[in-house]
């Protein structure tokens, strides 16, 4: 279902398209194409998430939502504030463009331009209480990243900005992919996370660990958390078939350290340089992974042998 999200978003992500308008048919084919529900809408606030499709609900939290932001600039210098928010997270996928690492809030003064870095993270819960997590990268105006590979493909002349933005996110796409290619049972999470951090090291950029993969089913967040670099205290754990998991590495371009905005919730690099994120929910299988929000038609990137983990799987390395 999740994936379903992001094939729809395809033809809406171009210039002049606010990202609200994004929001709205994301939200819009979630509950009326699907019959789910956005797992982001309100999530971590103190209501739980009961006004959710309530009119007068909605309204209440737009404006606590607006209330804490011009409190936060007013009186806390900007910074988040020490209370969790009424109604959590204000909208149905979060929307992070350019210098936004992750949980950006769609509205209506954010408007797409040519040349912007669009992440879009879809979480959906069917009404069967399962989860799928995923998201995915645009360079807007430009061919898809995620496209299969074709004769001549990047050859076109580009501006310096939009090539250094098409390469980090197609390097945090392969981080994704030589992840998915080194799970398998018996392998620790340490040595999934090492071998999508060397790739995003080897490349010249850095892997957030401000923010983690994680378990998933019928929580949007389960244990354990899975670090996209090595080391970090769920490294020993031991994947098992059956286990489901998200991998959602985070590369920035320069530093890794993160801050966040008054809104509590938009995670920027500090440096302000760019980052980029693509996202999948997994199940350890008898002997590899399955990608279970797999787009239709979506074939893994090819990375060199060099790059390749230890026991990569079949069909996703060469």
């Amino acid at each position: 279902m999740a994936a379903a999200v992001l094939e729809r978003l395809d033809r809406e992500i171009l210039p002049g398209v606010s990202t609200a308008r994004l929001d709205a048919v994301a939200r819009a084919f979630i509950e009326g194409e699907l019959g789910a529900t956005a797992a982001p809408l309100h999530y971590g606030g103190l209501t739980g998430g009961l006004l959710r499709g309530y009119a007068a609900g909605e309204a209440l939290c737009a404006v606590a939502h607006a209330s804490a932001h011009m409190v936060s600039r007013a009186v806390w210098g900007g910074k988040p504030l020490p209370v969790p928010p009424l109604c959590g997270f204000p909208a149905s996928v979060c929307i992070s463009i350019n210098d936004v690492i992750a949980h950006g809030i769609p509205s209506e003064a954010a408007v797409l331009r040519e040349g912007d870095l669009v992440n879009v993270d879809v979480t959906v819960r069917a009404a069967s209480g399962a989860h799928g997590d995923t998201s995915k990268c645009w360079v807007v105006g430009a061919p898809p990243l995620d496209a299969p590979p074709s004769a001549g493909a990047g050859d076109a002349p580009a501006p310096d900005g939009l090539r250094r933005r098409r390469k980090l996110a197609l390097v945090a796409r392969e981080a994704l992919w030589v992840g998915i290619s080194a799970v398998r049972p018996g392998v620790t999470l340490g040595e999934v996370g090492a071998a999508i951090g060397q790739h995003i090291a080897d490349a010249g950029y850095s892997s957030v660990i401000a923010f983690v993969g994680h378990g998933i089913g019928s929580r949007f967040h389960e244990a354990p958390a899975v670090r996209h670099a090595a080391g970090g205290p769920s490294a020993g754990v031991v994947l098992l078939s059956g286990m489901a998991l998200t991998l959602e590495p985070m590369v920035n371009e320069g530093s890794p350290a993160v801050r966040i905005d008054a809104d509590g919730w938009t995670a920027r690099t500090l440096d302000g340089r760019d980052s980029a994120q693509w996202e999948h929910t997994i199940a350890v299988s008898a002997d590899g992974a399955e990608v279970l929000t797999l787009r239709p038609g979506e074939v893994p990137p090819l990375i060199s042998s060099r790059q390749r983990p230890r026991g990569g799987g079949p069909g996703v390395l060469t």
